[in-house]
């Protein structure tokens, strides 16, 4: 059985562990003394899951050829962030001059923008789930007071209102809603990122 970890080889040497699920949880406590997790596990391909837990965690190891370990640890987190901050600060640049891009007929610089920020905060939220790994390591990082995932729960007003204005092609509140509502709250999360520590130790 060929063990990745992250898509690279591993040397794994086997004590008293049987199953798959043997295996996951020696990793698990591996990752548990580094301030990482596991994020997802392949067992000859298939993704475990909810529905296969069962199935996959009792397979013998001489049933397995390969078995694919994804991890993160928290220090990845706060580069993530940080490096989301950094992308987020010029958007908001961006963001706050959409008016002035509708008014100067730049319409495809505003689609750009658009698109930008959709993909940023997408990844926000992914990033932000993903710290609910480590609440050890997390608990203090706020956003406007709040833990980030009550941030995130005020934005959701804010972005409906923003697709309906899109939707309606109201260019007046869609500018309104990105320098007034958006960009501010992302300024906030800017300044949030920047007191975090650059490490964790």
């Amino acid at each position: 059985m060929e063990i990745y970890v992250n898509s690279e080889k591993v040397d794994f040497t086997l004590e008293a562990e049987k199953t798959a699920g043997d295996i996951i949880k020696a990793f698990e406590a591996d990752c548990a003394k580094n301030a990482a997790a596991i994020t997802a596990v392949r067992i000859d391909g298939d993704v475990l899951c909810e529905e296969n837990t069962d199935s996959l965690y009792g397979r013998a190891l001489d049933k397995i050829q390969k078995m694919e370990i994804e991890t993160l640890c928290a220090q990845d987190i706060i580069y993530n962030l940080k490096e989301l901050a950094v992308k987020f600060e010029t958007l908001c640049g961006e963001l706050e001059q959409i008016s002035l891009f509708f008014q100067s007929g730049k319409d495809s610089k505003v689609s750009a923008i658009l698109t930008s920020f959709a993909d940023l905060f997408d990844m926000l939220c992914r990033i932000i789930a993903l710290s609910a790994l480590f609440p050890e390591y997390f608990q203090e990082f706020k956003i406007e007071e709040r833990a980030p995932l009550e941030f995130l729960k005020d934005f959701s007003p804010i972005l409906a209102d923003f697709e309906k204005s899109l939707a309606d092609a109201d260019t007046v509140l869609t500018g309104d809603l990105a320098e007034y509502e958006i960009a501010p709250r992302l300024h906030s999360f800017i300044s949030a990122v920047q007191k975090l520590g650059d490490s964790l130790c």
